[in-house]
């Protein structure tokens, strides 16, 4: 199984989600997302988060 490390940043306005990078092992997802949710927030972001999910495969495309 892959895990990718999610990446959910909004403003007052609209939210973004973004794959930061992709684990073999869940464990390892888990503790670099606890390490990027250490990191100071920069930008005017109003709500930020780290999610670990399961990466399936769609046909030749990669989903979260």
């Amino acid at each position: 199984m892959i895990w990718s490390l999610l990446l959910t940043a909004c403003t007052t306005d609209a939210c973004l989600k973004q794959s930061i990078q992709w684990f073999e092992d869940k464990q390892d997802c888990i503790e670099f997302k606890v390490l990027h949710e250490e990191l100071p927030k920069d930008g005017r972001w109003t709500f930020i988060n780290y999610q670990c999910e399961l990466v399936t495969r769609i046909g030749d495309k990669f989903a979260t």
